[in-house]
């Protein structure tokens, strides 16, 4: 089955526009839209695009990369879990980021890291730059617990992951990219867990999604 996905803006000519270049998408391929699939600012965008499958085999198309989230991060968080799931997803704009391509994971993480790194560096730092200017104490106490960790680096990037409502697995692929040791998502999900900042931000984040 195919789903047509559009992002609704404000303007409405240009949910026009992507419904269009979807149709005429599918007529060059000859293929059936069964559905279209909008997004509703009350319900999590993934739980509205998994609500609408079917049982069987399901391709979503999508005019671009940026019209499948509100935000980088969450089309990240989209398109991993739809992955995972085995359904594929074809940008008309960029077909070389769609999943009928085999190296298309890498490039998507890639297309998307690249963009995000620089916001979240100079976010963290604008952050940091701020509390001390208060007077907060950074770091964490001294103390057995202070030793060095492999993601105690990385710690303001799962922090901001978490926040926006990303998936460990999908924040576990990020950190893949950049450490250069591996990391198991059961070591990632134990960090996560014995941090208490970490574990409040993933426990509002599994409240109210079907995901975790």
């Amino acid at each position: 089955m195919y789903l047509g996905y559009l992002l609704i803006y404000k303007d409405k000519q240009d949910i026009s526009k992507q419904k269009e270049l979807i149709l005429s998408y599918a007529n060059q391929h000859n293929i059936n839209i069964a559905d279209f699939i909008t997004d509703n600012p009350k319900i999590k965008r993934i739980d509205i695009i998994l609500d609408k499958l079917s049982t069987t085999t399901n391709t979503i198309i999508v005019t671009e990369l940026s019209n499948f989230g509100k935000n980088l991060l969450e089309s990240l968080n989209i398109i991993d879990t739809l992955i995972e799931k085995n359904i594929n997803i074809i940008f008309i704009k960029q077909p070389e980021l769609s999943t009928t391509n085999s190296d298309n994971i890498l490039k998507i993480y890639k297309y998307l890291l690249e963009t995000e790194k620089n916001f979240i560096s100079n976010r963290t730092k604008k952050g940091l730059a701020a509390a001390k200017a208060k007077g907060k104490m950074l770091g964490r106490p001294k103390g057995k617990r202070n030793k060095n960790r492999i993601l105690d680096p990385h710690h303001s990037e799962i922090l901001y992951f978490l926040n926006n409502q990303i998936a460990v697995n999908a924040i576990l692929k990020h950190l893949k990219i950049e450490l250069k040791t591996p990391i198991s998502y059961t070591a990632l999900k134990y960090y996560i867990e014995n941090d208490k900042t970490l574990k409040k931000a993933r426990d509002n984040f599994k409240q109210g999604s079907l995901f975790n």
